[in-house]
């Protein structure tokens, strides 16, 4: 399995650089894919995951993002664990 990246307590606001690693914006790199991150040019694995988690109730997320991801929402009560 591929790296895995979890990013927690992520709020609404989303990240020009999480952008191009969710559109994958890849560039082939002295004959390795790569992806710009900051002014870092970055192995890509295509096993590569990223989950991003946010405590808030009714999260908001551009449809951009929406586009590119899978976007889980779920919510457990107290009353759901009893």
């Amino acid at each position: 399995m591929g790296q895995v990246v979890y990013c927690e307590n992520a709020g609404e606001v989303t990240s020009p650089h999480l952008l191009s690693i969710l559109r994958k914006d890849i560039t082939n790199h002295q004959g390795y894919p790569r992806f710009g991150f900051n002014d870092l040019q970055v192995e890509f694995d295509n096993d590569f995951r990223i989950y991003i988690f946010s405590h808030l109730a009714n999260p908001h997320f551009s449809p951009e993002v929406q586009q590119l991801s899978k976007v889980l929402q779920f919510s457990i009560t107290r009353e759901g664990l009893e």
